[in-house]
């Protein structure tokens, strides 16, 4: 019946036609807007990416997934990215938006804003650009910027900075060998 809403506890496990994996204790399916909800723990694995928060809300149809709070992904590559949430995923649209203090830690360095777009490649699905708004912090070693806003492009390792830019360089640093600054 399309109107009726079925419930299912332990153990759910949702499986996505891109083999990403989804776990909850529980899961509250509304047929007839084709919405699942839980304010369970959630978990979401997989190939590059594992991922874990406190609730979520979901219309497989739509290929949509929004994680609700203290969301914690980890990449492959050992990458940690962090936000009080929420994170909403849009599959066909090939993009994630995460909410309230986003924090990205990398080898490289660590972001820090109060919103991050990421979006993903058509085929691999991995990342290809990051555009963060809002207080934006990036700490390499003692090197810090900040700016409104800043568009990571993955193809390039480059870095825009948009908004009253500040970037603080120390002494010794390899950012100033970067920009051509010497003794």
């Amino acid at each position: 019946d399309p109107g009726q809403t079925i419930y299912l506890d332990e153990n759910v496990t949702l499986r996505l036609k891109d083999n990403t994996v989804i776990r909850t204790d529980r899961v509250q399916w509304s047929q007839d807007g084709g919405t699942m909800r839980t304010d369970a723990p959630v978990f979401v694995d997989h190939e590059a990416v594992k991922v874990k928060g406190i609730g979520a809300a979901g219309r497989p149809s739509d290929s949509f997934i929004q994680l609700n709070r203290k969301i914690e992904m980890t990449a492959n590559d050992g990458s940690l990215l962090t936000c009080e949430g929420p994170m909403k995923i849009y599959y066909n649209e090939n993009k994630m938006v995460l909410y309230r203090n986003v924090k990205a830690v990398d080898k490289r360095g660590t972001l820090l804003a109060k919103r991050m777009d990421v979006f993903f490649e058509d085929e691999k699905k991995e990342v290809k650009q990051i555009i963060a708004t809002g207080d934006v912090s990036i700490l390499r070693g003692s090197d810090t910027t900040h700016s409104k806003r800043a568009i990571y492009t993955v193809a390039t390792g480059s870095i825009r900075l948009e908004g009253d830019p500040d970037i603080t360089v120390h002494e010794g640093s390899d950012a100033l060998t970067t920009f051509g600054v010497q003794k």
